[in-house]
């Protein structure tokens, strides 16, 4: 696991002026989301393709780009703390496709608290082994997660891998949402003006739904690295969740997984999936195409 560490001058120029959102209050931030929902709309990559998919009842996306190679694709699980973010899929998906110039199959998994723990989990598992049935070969899979659904990603990773199933070519995972306890060092010092940690608490045990929020299908950090995928990992120096993918890195490492650390100085939680336009998002979208094609097997010319 390779660490990289990147200057950033975003933050004072564009940012300084929304640090309330961090005082909001879950009620408040419920009823931003859902406005910041509508302008995401708006937003969306109007270049790429999207088609609804019903995978029995569970509702998922299909966004392509033009020349899109037919034989990869990315399932991807948006973030909103396992209970929001459904609102701004085909942002985050729209331009994740266009910037990755692949297939993305957007998974509309249930949330909690109607639907706490393992729903989620099963949902991503039914989105990906759909996805394998439609003839996207399992090395030509990755998963990318942002927020929870970097947790989530890691999640089916591991379910995959203790199953003992085929695992995808690769994970690529911005600001994970890996501690659900919410112990971790960054939780303590960090100035993120998108997350606080008091509502971080109340939708992880809305999520877990009684259950232990240290079990590792549902903090992944604690759960066992090893014979996990090749793993791309980026963060801010300025997220709550900075720790999450510090220690991430450090399980991956010690467990002899593959991949790199990308921390951005400055910057804040989900900043490449939240801001398209940053020359920060495009340093990251460039690093993960790499990635991701790195670890496929090539049959078409990208």
């Amino acid at each position: 696991m390779r660490l990289y560490r990147h200057n950033s001058t975003s933050w004072g120029r564009f940012f300084t002026g929304i640090v309330g959102l961090s005082n909001m209050t879950v009620e408040d931030r419920y009823l931003f989301a859902k406005r910041y929902g509508s302008i995401c709309d708006l937003a969306r990559d109007k270049s790429v393709r999207t088609d609804k998919v019903a995978i029995g009842s569970l509702r998922c996306y299909w966004f392509t780009p033009a020349g899109s190679p037919i034989d990869r694709a990315v399932l991807y699980l948006h973030g909103g703390a396992y209970i929001g973010g459904d609102e701004t899929i085909s942002y985050t998906a729209s331009r994740l496709a266009s910037a990755l110039g692949m297939r993305v199959l957007a998974v509309d998994y249930r949330l909690a608290p109607k639907d706490p723990f393992p729903a989620a989990q099963h949902d991503a598992l039914a989105a990906y082994y759909w996805l394998r049935s439609q003839g996207a070969l399992e090395d030509n899979i990755t998963i990318v997660g942002d927020s929870a659904g970097g947790g989530l990603a890691l999640s089916l990773a591991m379910l995959l891998r203790d199953n003992g199933e085929q695992l995808p070519s690769s994970l690529v995972l911005f600001s994970p949402w890996t501690d659900l306890t919410c112990s971790g060092l960054s939780y303590g010092f960090a100035r993120d003006p998108a997350l606080r940690r008091n509502a971080l608490k109340f939708a992880a045990k809305k999520y877990a739904g009684g259950r232990k929020l240290d079990e590792p299908y549902i903090s992944p950090l604690f759960g066992d690295a090893q014979g996990l995928p090749p793993t791309l990992i980026f963060a801010g120096t300025r997220e709550l969740l900075l720790s999450d993918s510090v220690e991430l890195a450090r399980n991956l490492n010690r467990e002899n997984v593959s991949g790199e650390i990308h921390i951005y100085n400055g910057m804040f939680h989900d900043f490449p999936l939240i801001m398209y336009f940053l020359p920060e998002t495009r340093s990251t979208m460039k690093i993960a195409k790499k990635f991701i094609c790195d670890h496929m097997t090539v049959r078409n010319e990208m």
